[in-house]
């Protein structure tokens, strides 16, 4: 079964150096984005998908849509990349 390893509320995760450390330090292979100005803009979500390594499963999604999240991956309202 699946947990979740670390929450944040910010924007801060996504800092490179952060993000990289965070990562490997915490074994992370899934990072969720809930954020509404995020989620509606495909550029932006572009952008944070691309700063993420490729072995890092991302999702963005509007905060009305966070609670569908199923951490066994069955739910594909959450299947992204």
């Amino acid at each position: 079964m699946s947990a979740f390893r670390l929450t944040r509320v910010d924007e801060r995760l996504l800092h490179a150096q952060i993000l990289l450390v965070w990562l490997n330090k915490l074994n992370i292979n899934t990072v969720l984005v809930i954020d509404d100005k995020i989620a509606d803009n495909p550029f932006l979500s572009e952008v944070y998908r691309l700063a993420m390594p490729s072995h890092i499963s991302v999702h963005i999604r509007r905060i009305k849509n966070a609670l569908d999240f199923d951490l066994n991956g069955a739910s594909k309202v959450w299947q992204d990349r």
